[in-house]
Parts: C-alpha cells; sequence; structure tokens
C-alpha cells in the first residue's frame, strides 16, 4: 500500500465506519436517557429526605390554615409519598416552656429584657415594631440587648429567687 495513496473504496469504508460510530454512540446516549427517566420515575422528585421536610413545613406553615385543606393535603401527600408519612403525623404544636408559666411571670421576664441596663432602645422611625395582640395596632420600639441571653437570664434568677426556671426563655416581647 502505497503512502497518500486514497481510494474510493477506502473513503466508502472509512463512511460506513463514521456511519456505524455515530448511530453507536446515539442508540446508547438514548438509552442512558431512558434509563435516567426510569430512574426519575421511581424515585421521588427529592433528592434528599431533607429536602423534602423543607417543603413539608414550608406548605404547613405558609399554604394551608384551613383544617379541612390541610386534612385534604395530608391525605393527598401521604397516598403519593408514603414513605414520608412520619414527617406530617407529629403536625400538632410542642408545649413550649412559656406555656406553662404563668403570666405574671412572663411579664417579670419581658421587662427585664426592657430594662436600659440589659437592652438599649434603637433610634430612629424605621426601628419600630408594630404589635396586634389585643386587635389595636401598637407601636413599639425596637430594642437591642447590650449583654448577653446568658447573663440576662443569670440576672433574673438572682432578682427572682422564688421563681423556679431552668432554662432561658425566649419570650417575644
Amino acid at each position: 500500500m502505497q503512502r497518500g495513496l486514497v481510494t474510493v473504496d477506502i473513503i466508502n469504508q472509512k463512511r460506513r465506519q463514521k456511519t456505524l460510530r455515530k448511530k453507536l454512540y446515539h442508540q446508547r446516549k438514548k438509552e442512558r436517557l431512558q434509563d435516567t427517566i426510569h430512574q426519575e420515575e421511581t424515585t421521588s422528585a427529592f433528592k434528599t429526605p431533607q429536602s423534602m421536610g423543607k417543603v413539608v413545613k414550608k406548605i404547613k406553615s405558609i399554604l394551608i390554615k384551613c383544617p379541612d385543606k390541610k386534612r385534604r393535603f395530608k391525605k393527598m401527600f401521604l397516598a403519593e409519598f408514603p414513605k414520608f408519612s412520619s414527617m406530617l403525623e407529629n403536625s400538632d404544636k410542642k408545649a413550649r416552656p412559656w406555656n406553662k408559666l404563668e403570666s405574671n411571670v412572663i411579664e417579670r421576664v419581658k421587662r427585664i429584657y426592657n430594662r436600659d441596663d440589659i437592652s438599649r432602645h434603637t433610634s430612629g422611625k424605621r426601628y419600630v415594631a408594630v404589635k396586634n395582640d389585643t386587635g389595636e395596632k401598637e407601636k413599639i420600639q425596637k430594642r437591642h440587648m447590650t449583654i448577653t441571653v446568658k447573663e440576662a437570664y443569670h440576672l433574673f434568677v438572682s432578682e427572682n429567687p422564688e421563681i423556679n426556671i431552668n432554662k432561658v426563655l425566649r419570650i417575644a416581647v
């Protein structure tokens, strides 16, 4: 065989090899695509249970306020994703420590957080929080703590030894 001599037969043979190679490549690519589609159908839309939990939490807290709609959503969701049933089972609010405290204790804790030696007022009109507990809006100036919550807790315990609070409370002021 001479170097540089290309015949029509050699060109046709290379073309056939190239088309076979392309066909094989496209066939493998198609199989890979079908495998991934099949895997997506069999697995969940969520990669991890944590991402699923985030979605459930978001939906429970924002979208569904009506109890009837919440029940229907749970039923539909559990039918679609049965392995995540444990996330929706404990939907009742857990008992918080400040729900068990008496109202006078809560007021004392609020008073200690609002003291000038523990927190300071912010200046300006935009640092105002609007509180609407009783139906009428009340503007409350925001405060920044000058000491840590732990230090405030120790100060509260030293000033009120008759009150038994064994954890640091975060009560909305």
